[in-house]
């Protein structure tokens, strides 16, 4: 949804607002009367053509005044009060799903407040009627968009008064119109999405050892609390080696250690091209060294490769090694 209503629910919270107007005068026994001054949403357009107490205005019949009118007339953005636009608002739950609205956009909306009223007398009291109430704003309550759960306070500044009063003439039927104009700082909404709610979350914790910690979050509707469980398990078989070298125990014998997660040992194959390799086990062999090796210092050189392969994962240690025949 895009259309929220936004600039008519401003438009009725000021129709409510302006809608205790009154003017008061002395009877003919000196008694205290007092009229209402109603008030309607009218544009220039409707004024003239369809308003029927204009046409006995007009006609001159003074009797159906005072009357009062609200316009709307423009809007401007206000990038002193702009927010930023990623925060989410208006978030409201339903069962599964939940909508929101990204923020929204500050506007100055401008409106008008004409009063048609007779004589100047009842002009100044709707002046003194109307201006002390803004010093210099005004605060009123309004829904402004169609999720919210709560109403938004919205400033209402004003931002002059005129007043027309027509020179004396023998025809003049002395109406006298009285103008507000009014700024009210609102807001204008970003249309309205659908997100489906998280309704439960799986951490799974992989240690070095074979038993891994599975944690589940069950979430708890319309509440912050989490129904948190815990399991063990036994994951999933990798190959990680952490300390891979070659150790020679002087004579014969070359042996590889490692330290691994897996449960299962890797398989080790061994390579040379400086010495024979025999009695291959688990995870050590024997080495037979040619004499024609012999260095300067009457040493026999060789060099050795072992490979560990494991679910298609592959490590390689290489190492030289001296010893005396």
């Amino acid at each position: 949804m895009f259309y929220h209503n936004t600039i008519r629910r401003y438009t009725l919270a000021l129709l409510d607002f302006f809608n205790n107007m009154e003017i008061q005068y002395l009877g003919d026994g000196d008694e205290v009367i007092t009229k209402s001054v109603p008030i309607r949403y009218k544009t220039r357009e409707k004024l003239l053509s369809i308003d029927k107490s204009t046409e006995q205005i007009l006609t001159g019949n003074t009797n159906v005044l005072p009357r009062a009118e609200l316009e709307f007339t423009g809007l401007s953005a206000d990038t002193e009060r702009q927010a930023s636009k990623y925060l989410k608002i208006n978030r409201l739950r339903k069962g599964s799903e939940a909508d929101y609205q990204m923020n929204c956009l500050s506007y100055e909306f401008s409106f008008t407040v004409k009063v048609l009223c007779r004589g100047f007398n009842e002009v100044s009291q709707l002046i003194e009627q109307v201006a002390p109430k803004f010093n210099p704003i005004v605060n009123i309550d309004v829904r402004d968009a169609e999720d919210e759960q709560e109403p938004t306070r919205i400033p209402v500044q004003l931002d002059g008064i005129d007043f027309d009063v027509p020179e004396y003439e023998a025809a003049s039927n002395n109406i006298c119109t009285v103008s507000f104009s009014l700024k009210l700082f609102g807001y204008l909404f970003q249309p309205i999405k659908t997100y489906s709610l998280v309704k439960e979350l799986h951490v799974n914790l992989n240690t070095p050892y074979l038993n891994s910690v599975k944690m589940s979050f069950d979430v708890k509707d319309s509440s912050q609390q989490l129904n948190y469980k815990r399991s063990e398990f036994v994951r999933d078989d990798y190959f990680v080696l952490e300390d891979l070298k070659l150790e020679f125990d002087g004579i014969s014998k070359i042996s590889v250690s490692y330290k691994s997660n897996s449960r299962e040992p890797p398989k080790i194959s061994f390579v040379s091209e400086t010495c024979r390799i025999s009695n291959v086990s688990e995870n050590s062999c024997t080495v037979d060294v040619p004499n024609f090796v012999l260095t300067d210092t009457n040493e026999v050189s060789f060099d050795i490769c072992a490979i560990l392969e494991q679910n298609g994962q592959y490590y390689k240690v290489f190492k030289e090694f001296s010893c005396t025949p």
